[in-house]
């Protein structure tokens, strides 16, 4: 099976981190309340999604 390159792009605060871990169903990103909490690019990966 392919694999997909997902990337989640938007502003400081938005919820990005917090929507990879509601789709992916666990604790892949950070969260946080004010302050930045992601500053980096990260590669996200689970056993058995072709992501």
């Amino acid at each position: 099976m392919p694999i997909a390159n997902i990337i989640v792009i938007g502003k400081t605060g938005v919820g990005k981190s917090s929507l990879i871990n509601s789709v992916f169903r666990g604790d892949f990103a950070r969260t946080g309340v004010g302050r930045p909490v992601t500053e980096n690019i990260k590669v996200i990966k689970k056993e058995g999604v072709p992501l």
